[in-house]
């Protein structure tokens, strides 16, 4: 499998440079269920922190039968019946998740703020954790809410990096922030849960932005070939009024915004306010992440990085095989869509019109206000809308053989 499956604590401190931060107080925050538990965050003094993020690289090769697998699967596929890990899922519990109590390998870096919150300086290290504290998102809104003495270091965690996302919407960074629903399917049963960008969500989301961030400074410094997510300056067509519903004026913004693109070429990430940006902190379940932290791995010991052709065609196979797991992972949700409607027959609803797909056969997406979710439907009559109207719809049909969800407008 070529992976070393034993290492020797002691022989990495001294013989491959890994720095010991096994006595620092070590946070991971993920959902309740996470197996890939990939990031974790400290507290250094005031204005410093570490942000962690598990090193597969450093057991995997590159040209093992275990990489070569998760190039064919490019990330981690979450379905409503069983996950398809990019990794073994044995390999991520037993060796390289940050579980709590377990000594692991990270790539960490060391941010240092200025008054203003933007970064001050940084250090890159190969390390040994301990995470000490594991906290799903609901443990940490509680602890950031009631602030308790005990946990100083998650409360002043927040606040510097709330600190640096206020720095980064001075430099035009957009926020998108709105309730996000999505459907499960939990023991023969299809649910509706809804996600709030809480405040541990916003924090953990923060540190990342500024891991990725830093990593891609990292490597143009150091002329290390990796992938670079960019986006260009949008052109806007028109003012967006802010007196929109909020998902109205979300829907506008991403539709005015450029794509973002995957290349090799360091250039302005528009949309966060960053003049580069990278995918650095998921290795577990996205392969770019676990390129990069390769590349980096092979700089750091001194060794010939791959050339740009070889990451180039790397970066190429992983889009292919990304887009393809990308339309499974629509057609489960889509699957979970239609399930859900079928027991929904003749329910009311009410929704706000986003768009015609297909005038012609009467098909259009709708964003469904207590679901939290854009869906597409079929109308069963002619009507004219425009983007925004609110409706009340009646279920009349679910075909799911068909693909269709036939709906009727309330009078």
């Amino acid at each position: 499998m070529n992976i070393k499956h034993e290492f020797n604590i002691n022989n990495l401190t001294e013989k491959e440079g890994f720095l010991d931060l096994r006595e620092l107080k070590t946070y991971t925050i993920d959902d309740k269920n996470t197996v890939e538990i990939d990031d974790a965050i400290s507290l250094e003094g005031e204005k410093t922190i570490w942000i962690h993020i598990s090193l597969p690289s450093y057991f995997i090769e590159l040209k093992s039968e275990i990489s070569i697998n998760a190039l064919s699967r490019a990330c981690t596929l979450y379905n409503s019946e069983e996950s398809v890990y990019m990794l073994p899922k044995d390999l991520i519990t037993n060796n390289i998740s940050l579980l709590k109590g377990r000594e692991s390998l990270a790539l960490s870096i060391k941010v240092s703020f200025r008054s203003n919150g933007e970064v001050d300086e940084f250090e890159l290290y190969r390390t040994i954790i301990k995470p000490n504290y594991k906290l799903n998102y609901e443990e940490a809104d509680e602890i950031l809410d009631y602030q308790p003495k005990e946990e100083y270091e998650l409360v002043r965690l927040k606040f510097l990096l709330k600190e640096h996302f206020e720095s980064r919407i001075k430099k035009g960074a957009i926020n998108i922030d709105e309730p996000i629903g999505y459907l499960i399917k939990e023991k023969n049963k299809i649910l509706k849960q809804i996600r709030l960008q809480t405040e541990s969500r916003k924090l953990v989301s923060e540190a990342m932005i500024i891991y990725n961030h830093l990593i891609s400074k990292f490597c143009t410094t150091n002329n290390i070939i990796i992938p670079y997510r960019t986006q260009e300056k949008p052109r806007f067509k028109y003012k967006i009024e802010k007196n929109l519903h909020i998902h109205i004026y979300n829907y506008l913004l991403k539709n005015s915004l450029s794509k973002s693109n995957l290349e090799l070429d360091s250039k302005p990430h528009y949309s966060l306010g960053l003049d580069s940006y990278t995918f650095a902190t998921s290795p577990l379940r996205r392969y770019i992440d676990f390129l990069i932290h390769h590349q980096i791995l092979l700089f750091l010991k001194g060794n010939k990085t791959l050339t740009k052709e070889a990451v180039a065609k790397i970066v190429n196979s992983y889009n292919n095989n990304f887009k393809r797991h990308l339309n499974i992972s629509r057609s489960i949700k889509r699957g979970n869509y239609l399930k859900w409607f079928s027991n929904e027959i003749d329910n009311t609803y009410s929704v706000l019109f986003i768009r015609w797909l297909n005038k012609a056969e009467r098909v259009l997406l709708l964003y469904f206000e207590d679901l939290y979710i854009d869906i597409v439907c079929t109308l069963r009559s002619p009507n004219n809308f425009l983007l925004g109207d609110q409706l009340l719809i009646n279920i009349l049909d679910v075909d799911i053989t068909n693909d269709k969800i036939l709906i009727s407008i309330e009078n």
